[in-house]
């Protein structure tokens, strides 16, 4: 007759994973066409270029790309977006160039939905290279003393 085994049972410990991963980091590569005609790849500072190329590694479906000034305001543009290799190359040709010595912010989120499927929204600071030049409008002159 077979002995039966009542020895106790082992239980593994629970191993507590800590909270669920949230939304991941969005990584862009942003590239510039200079003016003699060479392109720079964008980390901060960029020439007053009148295009920017963005190149976002993800198809992704739900989402709004746009760049403000410094006022907060959207800058004017044609963009063009073509999903491609896996993601989405987008152009955005800017209706006058950037202004010199000027910030910019460039942002990527969610259009519809209150998260941009999986990724956090992303807003990356453009500054433009040069000095700020005075905004002239069209017709001041300068007062005579």
């Amino acid at each position: 007759m077979a002995a039966v085994d009542s020895g106790s049972a082992v239980v593994a410990p629970a191993v507590d994973a800590g909270p669920p991963p949230g939304p991941r980091e969005l990584e862009l590569t942003i590239t510039a066409q200079l003016a003699d005609g060479g392109i720079e790849v964008v980390t901060g500072a960029v020439d007053p270029v009148k295009s920017l190329s963005v190149w976002v590694p993800v198809p992704l479906a739900d989402y709004r790309l746009r760049v403000f000034d410094e006022g907060d305001k959207v800058v004017p543009s044609d963009d063009q977006a073509h999903e491609t290799d896996g993601g989405i190359d987008y152009l955005i040709s800017f209706v006058e160039p950037l202004k010199t010595g000027r910030t910019y912010r460039l942002t990527v989120e969610a259009q519809l939905e209150a998260q941009l499927e999986g990724f956090k929204d992303v807003e990356i600071a453009l500054k433009v290279r040069g000095q700020i030049e005075a905004d002239k409008k069209p017709g001041q002159k300068k007062k005579k003393r």
